[in-house]
């Protein structure tokens, strides 16, 4: 658990600049584990800025963020030899990715949740994956946090709707960015259970606890995942976004692709 403070600044009604520093509450130590090869523990620290693309509606509003920053702690394992084991402050580059939602009670504070994953790249090899690789590794981190805002408020515009040309919601288009987005998934499930049957493990720790029971556990993580991309776009639709309702299902389908790219890649046996 951490606490910290942040501070945004809504460059238009679409496109926020923020940054965030979050301190843990307690000393940590359950971080020296050195089965994964990634020893690190002390007080954390986080400081990231990013970018947070928003839709908003009079009282609410669904974003996407990253944020790149550093992730500090103050008593890693910093060097090591057969008789002297040195710690120290051991700072690592981070990339926070994921979304949310915003409630405004008033134009002047908003109430925002997040869900994201904090990808972190650390120093010391891991050998456990990738043969003794330096590792980017996953982390499930959740924010809650109030705001308030100071200076010229930002007012709420209903966005621009011609009636004379409204389009349904499986239509072509929805229907393409939809089947794009399944092929990408269908190509990480399939490289993630490759990955699982050769006794490695899941490390996107929102995965994580379904595709440990193989194809049933996938195929219902498949199910949430996209229920709930669906009803992100007809949210979209019903507001009348409907560049970003088509936009929505791209980033997941990218982040599929790469993550294939990954499991292919690490996943393969070692050669003979």
């Amino acid at each position: 658990m951490a606490v910290g403070s942040g501070v945004a600044f809504n460059v238009n009604r679409f496109l926020a600049i923020d940054a965030a520093l979050n301190v843990l509450t307690t000393f940590d130590s359950t971080h020296y584990n050195f089965d994964r090869g990634v020893p690190a523990g002390g007080r954390g620290m986080e400081f990231l800025v990013g970018v947070r693309g928003e839709v908003r509606a009079r009282r609410y509003g669904f974003f996407a963020e990253a944020a790149p920053g550093v992730l500090s702690w103050s008593q890693a394992l910093t060097a090591y030899t057969a008789d002297v084991s040195t710690y120290g402050r051991d700072n690592l580059f981070a990339l926070k990715l994921g979304g949310g939602a915003e409630y405004a009670p008033s134009s002047r504070v908003h109430v925002r949740f997040d869900v994201a994953d904090l990808l972190v790249k650390y120093n010391q090899p891991y050998w456990g994956f990738g043969g003794g690789q330096r590792p980017w590794l996953n982390n499930l981190q959740t924010t809650t946090g109030v705001y308030f805002g100071l200076g010229k408020r930002m007012a709420w515009q209903v966005p621009e709707w011609h009636a004379e040309s409204p389009h349904r919601f499986f239509e072509r288009a929805n229907l393409a960015v939809i089947g794009v987005s399944l092929l990408g998934q269908a190509a990480d499930a399939i490289t993630t259970q490759r990955f699982i049957a050769r006794g490695q493990q899941e490390q996107d720790p929102l995965a994580q606890p379904f595709v440990k029971y193989g194809w049933s556990g996938q195929i219902g993580l498949a199910v949430l995942a996209n229920s709930g991309e669906i009803a992100g776009m007809y949210w979209l639709h019903k507001m009348h976004h409907h560049r970003i309702e088509r936009l929505l299902p791209l980033p997941y389908a990218i982040a599929s692709g790469v993550m294939a790219y990954r499991n292919d890649r690490h996943g393969r046996p070692p050669a003979p």
